[in-house]
């Protein structure tokens, strides 16, 4: 997966694929801009975070 820009502040950290943005907070909470499907949201995560 190829990602784009990559962003950061005090509060998360932001990255964007072709296809999505995901926000990832330090208290773990993460959202995935781009799909409305659960089962998708949880394919990107996986396939980024492991």
């Amino acid at each position: 997966m190829h990602f784009g820009q990559v962003r950061r502040n005090e509060f998360l950290l932001s990255l964007t694929t072709e296809q999505f943005r995901l926000v990832f907070f330090h208290d773990g909470r993460t959202l995935i801009h781009g799909t409305n499907s659960i089962e998708k949201a949880k394919t990107v995560y996986y396939q980024i975070v492991g």
